[in-house]
């Protein structure tokens, strides 16, 4: 639900900018891509004994429609219309995030990194 206080500190952030620290930024894109990649591992050893199914947030948000249909057939239900009333705001993230270029730049040194380690999960569950 979008209030008129929500609207009114969206405008403000979209007027003033915020900043991100970088630092902290890209260790939680190496986080959450060392935590994606062992949910995909989980779900590929549990692949072997059921179907199942990945779902992914960027599909919802680029097909919505295609993407729920989809689920829905594999779940062997009739299939529905189903709406969103989210409302995508980051797609204009550089015009109000000061420091955008310095978050891409920690993100892909982190995840540089990260591809260079050992901390990936490949082989925690003996797969």
């Amino acid at each position: 639900i979008v209030d008129a206080e929500a609207l009114a500190c969206w405008q403000e952030v979209r007027r003033g900018g915020v900043w991100i620290n970088a630092t902290e930024f890209g260790k939680t894109v190496a986080a959450q891509t060392r935590f994606t990649r062992f949910q995909v591992e989980i779900c590929e050893a549990q692949a072997r004994l059921s179907p199942v199914y990945f779902l992914w947030y960027e599909d919802l948000l680029n097909n919505f429609q295609k993407s729920t249909r989809d689920l829905q057939t594999f779940l062997n239900v009739t299939p529905l219309e189903l709406t969103a009333t989210a409302q995508r705001v980051n797609a204009d993230a550089r015009t109000w995030v000061v420091n955008f270029d310095e978050l891409v730049t920690a993100a892909e040194e982190h995840l540089t990194m990260l591809e260079s380690s050992s901390e990936d999960c490949n082989g925690v569950l003996g797969a």
